[in-house]
């Protein structure tokens, strides 16, 4: 037993399996069994005797297996390593065993006296190691067997499904293949680069479409400040104002047309009419805030850049609150509403919503649409 384990050991240490070597010693004593009750020679047997190798002693008694295979081994050194493995396998040995068998003699001591240092247990000991290393290999085997049945179960969709992929995967290789032409590869980068240059040149426009428009303006409360695979959203949110909260924190409705679908412009006056009760619904505050094309606050004569509820706002007889966005004043009774526009130019005003009650999100609440006060245009109107 304590030579078993220590050639085990060895053969691990080789970059084979122990139960190899068992298998090989196994058919081995079998082999000599057989020969010796006259039912003929094997393989490996014969292999063996080609060698030279005693396989009984002079009392007529079988030598220790393991001797007969290191001697088989020393034979099998004298061919070169293909021809050797061949013979080896021919006659039924195991990789394991043919790679510790093919080593050179010094380097084989060597293996086989670190083996013996790991494998200094007493005979009672050696028992149990071998019983624990048995329980081991039927394990691997019971779970061989279990691998085998749940491949053969599988269904004959999902094997469907992977020749599907198969089309997919041939020309990703083909695509990578040609990507090491240096002709191919440099015409591939040209054309990611100019996906980059046009993707962003395009990005200004993709901001008027983002989120669901609702009178006007564009609500976003999707995908915003955790992003998940949203990446042309996180782009658009990050051109437009660099970061946002979570819809939880604020919601942003930013308006590029009027209640009309019309694109707001300096060169015409509105109103967002917000009737009794329907102002923003804000746990914390809410504001309008004026932007220009390019996302800038637009210079006026009052300074003023946003109103909300922070503002003396003037209210209505009924309850109702009207913003005035026009780029000169709406007169002096009105100009505490009036938030300034630019001069005959497009602008996009953006509202804050911090601390938004569930009815901003859920869409039972929607921002009233800026309704262009007809007939009256402070420049040239751009329709």
């Amino acid at each position: 037993m304590h030579e078993v384990n220590k050639w085990g050991l060895a053969v691990e240490q080789n970059g084979g399996h122990a139960e190899e070597l068992q298998a090989d010693v196994a058919n081995l004593a079998s082999s000599i069994t057989n020969f010796k009750a006259g039912k003929g020679i094997s393989e490996l047997l014969a292999l063996v005797q080609r060698a030279g190798v005693a396989i009984f002693d002079a009392d007529g008694k079988t030598r220790n297996l393991f001797d007969i295979l290191k001697g088989t081994g020393d034979y099998l050194r004298q061919f070169n390593r293909a021809d050797a493995s061949a013979l080896g396998r021919s006659a039924g040995l195991n990789e394991g065993t043919l790679n510790l068998l093919l080593l050179q003699e010094a380097a084989q001591r060597r293996r086989l006296a670190d083996a013996e240092k790991q494998n200094n247990l007493d005979d009672a000991a050696s028992e149990r190691a071998a019983a624990l290393q048995k329980q081991w290999v039927e394990l691997l085997q019971s779970a061989r067997a279990f691998g085998r049945e749940l491949l053969e179960t599988i269904t004959p969709g999902a094997i469907a499904f992977l020749k599907a992929l198969e089309p997919a995967a041939k020309s990703l290789r083909e695509i990578l293949k040609g990507l090491n032409d240096a002709n191919v590869g440099q015409a591939f980068a040209t054309a990611i680069n100019a996906a980059a240059k046009d993707t962003l040149q395009e990005m200004p426009e993709a901001m008027k479409r983002i989120g669901k428009l609702v009178n006007g303006w564009n609500v976003l409360t999707e995908n915003v400040g955790t992003y998940g695979t949203s990446y042309e959203q996180r782009a658009l949110i990050a051109l437009g104002g660099l970061g946002a909260n979570l819809p939880e924190d604020a919601i942003y409705p930013t308006a590029f047309v009027d209640a009309a679908g019309q694109p707001l412009h300096g060169a015409n006056k509105y109103v967002a009419h917000f009737d009794k009760g329907k102002t923003p619904p804000a746990n914390a505050f809410w504001s309008i805030t004026m932007y220009d094309k390019d996302g800038f606050q637009v210079p006026n004569p009052i300074d003023r850049f946003a109103v909300g509820d922070r503002d003396k706002l003037t209210f209505n007889a009924d309850g109702s609150l009207d913003i005035y966005v026009q780029a000169e004043s709406p007169g002096k009774d009105k100009e505490s509403n009036w938030l300034p526009a630019p001069k005959d130019a497009p602008f996009a005003p953006s509202m804050r919503i911090y601390s938004p009650r569930p009815e901003v999100a859920d869409g039972s609440w929607a921002p009233p649409g800026f309704q262009r006060v007809e007939g009256a245009t402070t420049g040239q109107s751009p329709r």
